[in-house]
């Protein structure tokens, strides 16, 4: 009986360090369900830019999870706690996170997609992320342009209906500060954190994160 009991704390603790060690906690967010075939969200699965440029890396989706602008060794404007992303304990709203959909139906996430595929465009290291969710077609063009990050957004709805645009951008604050504006003229809530685009079957929108001047 000893042994059994003995046994059993053991466990326990191994379970509590487990939890411990991954930063897991009952109120912990849990990361979005990861479609058939593709990794986890918020998982960085490729690369744009570098050298000298601005550095970004995207997940399979075409979630931003870590940006540093000033190249791969400064300081990151956005970066996915690892620890978060073994546990599976990433929020939602981490980094920056495009959303569509159609008519009168709210964006939804590219995790919720029909289906999603990645690319890059031949000789470069230009990513192209093509998915189908919210009933329309979203395609997201990645290029880094010197210390700014350029993220191109195609919404096609089909004939007849409204196309919508969101766009999530979660920035680090620390000591290398960034903006992202959006072209053209977005419509921005909770402070810029959220810029949205609605138009009637075709959206072309640009979101660019660059350094903020001091």
């Amino acid at each position: 009986m000893r042994r059994v009991r003995t046994a059993f704390a053991i466990c326990l603790i191994a379970v509590a360090s487990a939890a411990f060690i991954s930063g897991a906690e009952r109120a912990d967010p849990r990361t979005p369900a990861a479609l058939a075939g593709l990794p986890a969200p918020f998982l960085g699965t490729s690369l744009v830019g570098g050298g000298g440029s601005a550095v970004a890396a995207i997940d399979s989706y075409g979630n931003v999870v870590d940006l540093r602008l000033g190249g791969p060794g400064a300081a990151p404007q956005i970066e996915v706690n690892r620890r978060r992303q073994v546990a599976g304990t990433v929020q939602e709203g981490t980094g920056i996170v495009p959303m569509a959909g159609t008519g009168t139906r709210l964006p939804r996430p590219p995790w919720a997609a029909d289906s999603v595929t990645q690319h890059y465009l031949p000789g470069t290291n230009v990513l192209v992320t093509t998915s189908s969710v919210g009933g329309a077609r979203l395609r997201i063009v990645d290029a880094a342009d010197g210390p700014a990050l350029a993220r191109r957004f195609t919404v096609r709805a089909p004939p007849g209906f409204r196309a919508n645009l969101e766009v999530g951008i979660h920035l680090a604050t620390g000591l290398d500060p960034a903006t992202c504006t959006g072209s053209p003229s977005p419509v921005a809530t909770d402070g810029g954190a959220s810029l949205s685009w609605h138009a009637q079957g075709l959206i072309r929108a640009t979101v660019t994160c660059r350094p903020e001047l001091t």
